[in-house]
């Protein structure tokens, strides 16, 4: 790929150098907050366990990890990671589970676990740890659906679902991300993104203080299911695209940042 390999290294060095500049420690990288339906000790040590596989993967970058044996000896010991723990009544709209058969959520139960404790267990077990210092990732999608088209901005209402998937398994996985304003938009379209304009966006990333630019264009096929086309450029490193097709479009959302976090980790970790 490389024509001068001595020439692409430098250029590599110093792009990865100054990614390392701007991306800042993510915060909270120990702490879950899970849905539970009760204040007892049977329902606690279950949101102990599921708080604690959230963190494990938040921390490893590896979404495959969910449901994993690999990890069960750590989720069976749950207990013994919590340093505090508290429950607030209510639970967030983007907490509550999807399927409307379950038992609805009264509380929320918040868990900070010990950080010396969980590293040692994690590493004891094959897995790395991915550093605080992560990539920040300006999220550029476009949507079509039955009656419109648009870019999912900060705050434009008609794409408010959409921007709370991303912004709530942006949050889950420890990945940050930064999206465009209406101000960012005067310099580029709806067309520019769907169409993947690649020098554009990579510029209007970059003016955002960005290292690295996810781009897609999210579509409805007219019976319940959506799909795109993901573009992931981490700058200094190579492009990686993706299709997914007939999926909800909380899928499509969630894959990709989980896909862009599971990339980082890795090469951060070799």
């Amino acid at each position: 790929m490389f024509v001068r390999l001595n020439a692409a290294l430098l250029v590599f060095a110093a792009l990865a150098a100054i990614s390392t500049v701007r991306a800042e420690p993510v915060l909270d990288l120990y702490r879950a907050a899970t849905p539970v339906t009760g204040v007892g000790e049977a329902e606690r040590l279950r949101g102990f366990r599921s708080g604690l596989e959230e963190v494990i993967i938040r921390l490893t970058g590896d979404a495959s990890l969910k449901g994993a044996y690999r990890i069960e000896p750590i989720l069976d010991f749950a207990l013994s990671f919590v340093q505090t723990h508290n429950y607030t009544e209510g639970v967030e709209d983007r907490l509550k589970p999807d399927d409307s058969g379950m038992s609805q959520p009264t509380h929320t139960l918040t868990v900070e676990f010990d950080k010396a404790k969980l590293n040692s267990a994690i590493e004891a077990f094959g897995l790395t740890i991915w550093s605080s210092d992560r990539p920040l990732t300006a999220v550029f999608l476009s949507v079509k659906d039955r009656s419109e088209a648009y870019v999912l901005t900060k705050n434009n209402e008609n794409a408010l679902y959409q921007r709370g998937v991303l912004n709530d398994i942006a949050l889950r996985r420890g990945a940050p991300i930064v999206l465009p304003t209406k101000e960012t938009l005067s310099a580029i379209s709806y067309e520019t993104v769907s169409t993947g304009d690649t020098d554009a966006l990579t510029a209007a990333a970059k003016s955002m203080g960005a290292d690295a630019v996810l781009f897609g264009a999210l579509e409805f096929d007219g019976d319940a299911y959506w799909s795109v086309n993901w573009t992931l450029i981490w700058f200094g490193h190579d492009i990686q695209t993706w299709e997914i097709r007939g999926v909800h479009y909380p899928v499509a959302i969630r894959e990709a940042v989980e896909k862009s976090a599971k990339l980082y980790s890795a090469f951060a970790t070799r």
